[in-house]
């Protein structure tokens, strides 16, 4: 029975897997050469931070190098309760940017009951003059043209959201570096969703949406106290909304970049806080979804084991392995050559070893506890 079960898994994941990449190689681009008005739209870029003290000038910086007007680009920068430097950094270099910089300060003296990200980024929308949004973190880098041609692309279709792709750069060692191919499978699959009309995933370090659309759904409204989801759940609200108007931004020029989790334990309290959210999603295929990729990983650990212990036949195991390996390959080279990595099949044949194990233990972890983000310790619900 758990044969058969694994041979179906298998089956589906391949043509799920398959239709992933149809759906990210069938992402329209930019065109080159087609002139618009884009130099005339403003633009409020809103970075919430907390403790950045190490990475808030490079982002900034970024923003000043931008091939776009200044006088079209207003940056709020939205502290919270940071226990760094990184509020002393940004008043005394204030003054050198030529792009209105605006310096908000949280300061909490009871504890607060809610997502400190969410109330900050809604704080911002609040503030800003710019008719398009801007939501990074604190810890990213960007090319020259990440404003001005995802300005192009909402000019060009009228969309209401945006959602832009993230890697990560510096991938020194092993852990990096499997951690960077993990991370473009995430975020090739959900841009692959989204422009088949399945949005699941997107990432708030690159995101650009309207304050028109962002008050029409009530900003966060209903996901306020869930400390991540920032991201995807504001997505979605808007999709539900307006679907034509919300697409992923498959442009080179628009890649955030920020780094990999160099310890253990950073990494576990990150995706610890990642898989919490998807009990939470009220599409009801988002969690089938989520259940779907626990149970096939489940089975393919299970059929594995069972084939060692002699009670399953190794080869229909190894068939199916070997089908996944490589519908998961195809599917990630071609993400990857986007986002400017090299595709090591060394790294990714660690990477599809370890995938079960990995997926199995944040699937019951997220379900349990408390754990630690930017000095909080923090859990994932939301009160009735």
């Amino acid at each position: 029975m758990m044969l058969w079960i694994f041979i179906i898994l298998s089956i589906a994941y391949f043509l799920l897997t398959s239709t992933f990449l149809f759906g990210w190689l069938s992402i329209k681009k930019l065109p080159k050469n087609q002139q618009n008005n884009s130099h005339s739209t403003a633009v409020s870029i809103i970075i919430p931070v907390r403790n950045e003290e190490e990475n808030i000038l490079d982002l900034l910086s970024d923003i000043g190098n931008q091939e776009y007007p200044k006088d079209l680009i207003e940056v709020i920068v939205v502290d919270d309760n940071s226990e760094d430097a990184t509020v002393d950094i940004i008043q005394k270099n204030q003054d050198q940017f030529d792009f209105s910089l605006q310096l908000i300060e949280q300061k909490d003296e009871k504890p607060f009951n809610g997502s400190h990200k969410k109330r900050s980024i809604t704080q911002g929308v609040q503030l800003a003059k710019g008719e398009l949004i801007f939501n990074t973190d604190g810890d990213c880098r960007f090319k020259v043209g990440w404003i001005r041609d995802t300005v192009r692309l909402f000019r060009l279709g009228g969309y209401s959201f945006i959602s832009g792709p993230v890697t990560f750069f510096r991938s020194k060692n092993l852990f990096e570096k499997l951690q960077t191919m993990e991370f473009s499978g995430l975020i090739g699959a959900g841009a692959a969703s989204l422009n088949l009309g399945f949005p699941n995933m997107c990432n708030g370090a690159n995101l650009a949406y309207t304050k028109k659309v962002f008050q029409e759904v009530n900003g966060f409204e209903g996901y306020e106290q869930l400390p991540s989801g920032d991201d995807e759940f504001l997505m979605q609200k808007i999709y539900k909304i307006s679907p034509s108007k919300v697409v992923f931004n498959r442009n080179a020029s628009c890649i955030a970049y920020t780094s990999a989790k160099d310890s253990f334990k950073e990494f576990l309290f990150q995706r610890r806080r990642w898989a919490g959210k998807w009990k939470f999603h009220k599409d009801i295929k988002i969690q089938l979804l989520a259940m779907f990729i626990f149970l096939f990983n489940l089975f393919t650990l299970s059929t594995f084991l069972c084939a060692v212990l002699g009670n399953c036949p190794m080869d229909i195991f190894f068939a199916g392995f070997v089908t996944r390996l490589i519908v998961d390959a195809l599917f990630t080279y071609n993400v990857l050559k986007f986002l400017g990595h090299r595709f090591s099949f060394f790294y990714f044949l660690i990477l599809e070893l370890v995938y079960p194990l990995y997926v199995i233990f944040f699937g019951i972890i997220s379900n349990f506890g408390q754990y630690e983000w930017k000095g909080r310790i923090l859990n994932h619900k939301i009160d009735e």
